[in-house]
């Protein structure tokens, strides 16, 4: 006589389908993505130092200050003022960022108007 397994009980098949849950996932994919980008680059840094530190001296990593999804509200900002007239200067004060990344934006909006030729 074979034994049969045990059937899941209703607490274990309900952990299962919330363990499942878009939300869930979600979850734990933002904590992961999360842990590895604030990880990772002091990881690759100390292996790059432990491997090259001879040749190359201080190696370290770029890691941008802002989110990508809060620069470019940012640079659509700093695009609409610049729009509107206002000088560099100011709305370098008004986007809370400094006049060289103003400039910055101006330049690659210059650039790409030029090339729609929505200015003359």
């Amino acid at each position: 006589m074979t034994q049969m397994p045990p059937r899941p009980t209703m607490l274990r098949s309900l952990a299962e389908r919330a363990a499942l849950h878009p939300r869930m996932e979600a979850a734990v994919a933002g904590a992961v993505i999360s842990a590895v980008r604030s990880t990772l680059p002091g990881v690759i840094e100390a292996l790059l130092a432990e491997q090259a530190d001879h040749q190359f001296g201080t190696l370290r990593l770029y890691r941008r200050k802002v989110p990508e999804e809060v620069r470019q509200v940012r640079d659509a900002r700093v695009r609409a003022l610049l729009a509107g007239g206002m000088a560099p200067e100011l709305v370098a004060v008004e986007a809370g960022c400094s006049r060289r990344h103003v400039y910055n934006v101006r330049r690659h909006l210059t650039a790409a108007q030029r090339a729609c030729k929505t200015l003359p």
